[in-house]
């Protein structure tokens, strides 16, 4: 899936897999194909230019998904995780492996509970994420990005009620392209607070954390080597009946850079998801945020972030349905700099998809996706317009 319905589709996905229950036993392997033809491949009229680079191209995806949960007990573990190769026809040289993988293992320690919540993604970087480097031809935005995040929480006392919250979390990025190694990053975040259940009024997360951001690779005299950002949160999730489903949350955010030079951040970080089922066959779902996040695709000390994404699926019979998305994606590189190739100090996403889903068995199933996207960023060098359609198929085997 692509650009604003699978972004929005994949956070109800998330959503509900996070809903589980230790109850749950679920076993579900997907076998699914792609075959994406992209009018504008490689975004970015500065790669173009080069002989032997075709801004048009086709890409098949291969892969193989597997969900699985277990309970043990008043212990549960899940895993969520997918392993496939990007062919492209004509630029081959972005050939690379896509491997996505996370967890969630929940243990019972009597008077407490114990959640551990690692991630970990490889692949060629979005080419939309880059800053073109001063190299002939595909070389400049060819690179396999790694992220890694590995999180635990602990919460004590009784499910329901008031208990006291502690986590820490620690991140890395990495790049394979030597030149971007610069941009590798390590993190770690610290924090704690109070969590409230109700049955009736759901779940809340008050806490204030610490987080610590460095940049490895960069000498001292680069001056972009870190950040700190300190935050206090409140997150909370609730199941309004069975049409409104919402989770979201709301920080005040400052972010002290480690040199000075450039600007830090004071003002608030949010996130919002809401999906509401007004009659049985329509499902509508808008997510909005702003974050602060560290940047591994440019030589920026962090980048704000502000998203909305909007979208609506119809079920038009038994086994086929319809859904339209719209999104739009502006992001500001805090510190970037011209160090390798032109500037990219910001930028502004906007796209448009509509997607046809048909179900030729319980586990066999057919989509069709197309969908525009525009990218207008500072001066026009990043500049881009892009047209696509998609074929997909999936073929699923699975217990529950």
């Amino acid at each position: 899936m692509h650009g604003a319905l699978g972004l929005l589709i994949a956070g109800s996905a998330s959503a509900a897999a996070h809903a589980q229950t230790v109850s749950d036993r679920v076993t579900e392997l997907s076998f699914t194909a792609e075959l994406r033809h992209d009018g504008n491949a490689l975004r970015s009229a500065g790669v173009v230019t080069e002989q032997g680079v075709a801004e048009s191209d086709e890409r098949l995806r291969v892969g193989t998904s597997l969900v699985l949960a277990r309970p043990f007990g008043r212990n549960s573990v899940s895993i969520d995780g997918f392993l496939g190769y990007d062919f492209y026809r004509r630029n081959s040289r972005l050939n690379r492996e896509r491997i996505a993988l996370s967890g969630d293992a929940e243990i019972d320690a009597g008077f407490c509970q114990l959640s551990l919540l690692p991630k970990f993604n490889r692949q060629q970087s979005d080419l939309y994420d880059l800053a073109v480097f001063d190299l002939p031809g595909i070389d400049s935005v060819r690179n396999t990005e790694m992220t890694q995040v590995y999180r635990g929480e602990l919460r004590c006392g009784n499910p329901v009620g008031i208990r006291p919250l502690v986590y820490y979390e620690r991140s890395y990025g990495n790049n394979s392209n030597p030149i971007r190694k610069i941009s590798n990053y390590h993190g770690e975040t610290f924090g704690g607070g109070l969590s409230y259940t109700n049955p009736v009024l759901g779940r809340f997360d008050l806490s204030v954390e610490r987080e610590n951001m460095h940049y490895t690779n960069r000498p001292t005299s680069f001056g972009l080597t870190g950040f700190q950002l300190d935050q206090v949160r409140l997150a909370a999730s609730r199941d309004i009946g069975a049409v409104l489903t919402a989770d979201g949350s709301i920080a005040y955010s400052h972010l002290k850079p480690e040199n000075s030079g450039v600007s830090g951040f004071n003002g608030l970080s949010w996130s919002l998801g809401l999906t509401f089922v007004p009659i049985t066959d329509l499902r509508l779902r808008a997510n909005l945020m702003q974050d602060l996040q560290p940047d591994l695709g440019n030589s920026a000390l962090y980048s704000r972030n502000r998203e909305w994404h909007l979208a609506a699926t119809y079920q038009l019979g038994a086994r086929t349905s319809a859904t339209v998305g719209v999104s739009r994606s502006d992001r500001v590189y805090r510190g970037a700099s011209a160090l390798y190739g032109p500037l990219l100090s910001s930028d502004r996403l906007d796209q448009i998809s509509g997607r046809l889903d048909f179900a030729a068995s319980r586990r066999l199933s057919f989509g069709v996706e197309v969908g525009h996207e525009h990218r207008n960023a500072n001066g026009t060098f990043y500049d881009y317009h892009n047209t696509y359609v998609a074929l997909n198929g999936r073929f699923t085997l699975g217990t529950s």
